[in-house]
């Protein structure tokens, strides 16, 4: 019974250790410029390096970001930084952040992008989850995903020149790249988009 102290401070010592081990990488994954969704999409890689021989350990988060927003990355126990947008120029598609009390610079390749362009929707090599959390803010549903769909990485890009882009526009971008990979949206009830490879959409209850 003396010695379980000992055992919950030898614990707690390791955890500490890990967490100040941790490594950490940010990506820009996308930008999306359309009248009402103006953000950048952010993930954030925490690497765990153990003190033994193990691999290390990958945790993965993302966020949709707003010039100015300020938040704390608590991913890590004992590893809290604070993150703070401080510019995103959605022209150049760069963005601009202060980590942990470092400034960093995240930038896509110079874009192709014609001078008279109203909106634009680009995601590179995004998390196919991080691609539907903007899906679901653009068509202000909720989705349901089939378990069967194909959830690989998401590189896709979309720009209006004539006018700025309606929502619907922007969601409609997202729905015809997900027909391309054979996934079908099935609207249910005026809440919650249902989406099943389409295979399966004629079998579909809304």
């Amino acid at each position: 019974m003396r010695r379980t102290p000992q055992i919950i401070l030898i614990v707690c010592s390791l955890l500490v250790e890990s967490s100040a081990r941790a490594e950490h990488h940010t990506y820009l994954r996308g930008i999306v410029n359309v009248p009402g969704l103006q953000a950048a999409l952010l993930e954030m890689q925490h690497t765990l390096v153990k003190p033994t021989n193990a691999p290390p350990v990958i945790i993965t988060t993302s966020q949709l970001v707003r010039a100015g927003q300020q938040f704390e990355d608590n991913t890590i126990k004992g590893g809290h930084f604070q993150f703070e947008v401080l510019e995103i120029d959605f022209a150049k598609e760069t963005v601009k952040t202060r980590e942990a009390g470092e400034e960093h610079s995240y930038s896509f390749p110079a874009p192709d992008r014609p001078s008279t362009a109203q909106g634009w929707l680009h995601l590179q090599n995004a998390a196919f989850s991080d691609m539907i959390d903007v899906y679901s803010a653009l068509e202000n549903r909720v989705l349901l995903l089939h378990p069967a769909i194909d959830r690989a990485a998401v590189s896709v890009e979309a720009t209006w020149t004539n006018q700025a882009p309606e929502r619907a526009e922007a969601a409609d971008a997202l729905g015809r790249f997900l027909k391309q990979r054979g996934i079908s949206v099935v609207v249910d009830g005026t809440k919650f988009l249902q989406l099943l490879p389409s295979a399966l959409s004629r079998a579909a209850s809304p």
